[in-house]
């Protein structure tokens, strides 16, 4: 007589090694830091306690960990150095521009039309700052060569802030129009009603005061010079602190 059985299957846990190190690691440090008796002032204390109680952490796991605490973000003391990204220097307009695209069209030829036409104020820069994109090689590349502007690629998106800024308030402001409407539509339809309107929200947004400088972008282009405006510190301030005015 024969039988047959089915074994019975044992059930399998997986467990993420690295996310279980991160739980163990965070468990530790809130038991080491939570401490009555415990004092740290910055990482390099906390991460020499741990080792004291067996536990090699990295420093930057440690200071990840430590910066994410509310009470240590609460009594931190002020960083004295704080880089910041500024066009403060650029007083002069049409000396720099920056570009950045929506879509992508004929990039010289859109840039024939702006800087040659008598009825925009631009005229060729001196700098041109952009992104790493292709569309703004070759025949463009060529293009600045020969009208004597330099180009100048931004590294990050601080680079182009103000293209940035722009093409958010345009986000903020129209698009959800655009969407309201192609939510109306059939599915294989799409709204144009942006791209018709876009040389009206550009000339809007143009003569449009900036906080930065006080005055329009329209107004400002026919100045010598733009100054950006003087900021008011409204808090108490160091003896010999460095203020990017």
């Amino acid at each position: 007589m024969a039988f047959c059985g089915i074994a019975e299957l044992e059930p399998i846990i997986e467990i993420d090694t690295s996310k279980a190190k991160k739980a163990k690691r965070e468990m530790v440090l809130q038991k080491l830091y939570y401490t009555p008796v415990a004092y740290y002032k910055n990482t390099k204390l906390l991460r020499e306690d741990a080792r004291e109680h067996g536990y090699n952490f990295s420093l930057r796991d440690v200071n990840e960990w430590l910066h994410k605490q509310a009470i240590f973000q609460c009594y931190i003391s002020a960083p004295k150095y704080i880089p910041y990204l500024g066009f403060n220097k650029i007083t002069v307009p049409n000396e720099v521009h920056m570009a950045d695209l929506c879509e992508v069209p004929p990039v010289a030829e859109a840039f024939i039309l702006i800087y040659d036409s008598q009825d925009c104020s631009l005229v060729w820069p001196k700098l041109l700052i952009t992104d790493k994109g292709t569309e703004f090689l070759g025949s463009c590349n060529e293009l600045m060569e020969k009208h004597g502007v330099r180009r100048q690629i931004a590294k990050s998106k601080n680079g182009l802030s103000y293209c940035n800024r722009i093409m958010r308030t345009v986000e903020e402001k129209y698009i959800p129009l655009q969407y309201a409407q192609e939510m109306l539509l059939p599915l294989s339809e799409r709204s144009r009603v942006l791209i018709k309107i876009l040389n009206q929200i550009l000339i809007k947004i143009a003569n449009t005061k900036n906080r930065i400088t006080g005055i329009a972008p329209a107004q400002g282009i026919n100045q010598k010079h733009v100054y950006k405006k003087s900021v008011l510190i409204h808090r108490p301030m160091g003896l010999g602190e460095a203020v990017n005015i």
